[in-house]
């Protein structure tokens, strides 16, 4: 999972301007063949939720380069159940709990 909102560049970014670039990620993941699908990513305490997009990849490289392309800190990776946070496509990562747990 992948999102474009409050960039590191701009983390206070406007409605505007996150609803702009989400629109561009959605396009530029389409235009590689992926299937985006509409995740929202959120605190365990569901307090800050962030709409992005989940879609099946060959492997990290590319979620990394997605998340690198619209500035953000990290990406989510599920494997197993298991959601995963990964700064980079290193393959460094920490648990973030399980999918199943997230549902909502």
């Amino acid at each position: 999972m992948v999102t474009a909102f409050n960039p590191r560049r701009n983390p206070q970014a406007s409605a505007e301007e996150n609803a702009h670039a989400d629109l561009e990620l959605h396009r530029e993941l389409s235009a590689r063949g992926l299937q985006p699908f509409r995740v929202t990513g959120a605190s365990p305490d569901l307090l800050h939720q962030e709409p992005g997009w989940g879609f099946d990849t060959a492997g990290l490289a590319m979620a990394a380069e997605f998340a690198a392309r619209f500035d953000q800190v990290a990406f989510f990776h599920i494997d197993h159940g298991g959601i995963f946070i990964h700064p980079d496509g290193s393959g460094t990562r920490w648990p973030a709990g399980t999918w199943q747990a997230r549902l909502v």
